[in-house]
């Protein structure tokens, strides 16, 4: 067990001598290496210390379309509170309270969303969003749930309405 202890003490001593030599060595040659061309490397100093700085810009202000839903009703299940936002930088979120008066096995309400420009045409459809499983009760209990949204950044501009289509 010394053995090995010694063994690895002693080459970690010659490393380090190893690494000492080098260093010497660069710090002996860059001033010669320097003193070949002067005149370059004072040119070149010189050339970057003129540049101007730039700063990056200034990122724009974060944009934001909300869309808002009041009560709609599919089968048993009611939904409330609907809020969808868009955000300029390509993400957002959807929100909604949802419950149901009558089920024997949970319901789930589910969601789907077309976006479309001011005029109607369509630009995307955001896929489908499911609320949790809904169970009944006296009073029915009720289940707030939200989604992340990922869409295309470019589009955000031409976004004028949005049509949410639901069952349950």
């Amino acid at each position: 067990m010394h053995r090995h202890r010694f063994l690895v003490t002693q080459t970690a001593a010659r490393a380090r001598t190893r690494a000492a030599v080098i260093l010497l060595g660069l710090v002996v040659a860059a001033p010669v290496l320097m003193g070949a061309a002067p005149a370059q490397a004072q040119d070149a100093t010189l050339r970057l210390a003129a540049r101007p700085t730039t700063l990056p810009a200034a990122p724009l202000a974060l944009r934001s379309k909300t869309f808002r839903w009041g009560e709609l009703f599919a089968g048993d299940c009611h939904q409330i509170s609907g809020t969808l936002t868009l955000l300029s930088d390509g993400t957002g979120s959807w929100s909604a309270v949802t419950w149901t008066d009558h089920t024997h096995s949970g319901d789930v309400w589910h969601s789907n969303f077309n976006v479309l420009t001011g005029g109607g045409a369509g630009l995307f459809n955001l896929g489908e969003f499911n609320s949790p499983r809904m169970d009944d009760g006296n009073p029915s209990p009720r289940y707030g749930w939200s989604n992340p949204i990922a869409f295309n950044a470019d589009q955000f501009d031409a976004i004028g309405q949005v049509v949410q289509n639901s069952s349950c």
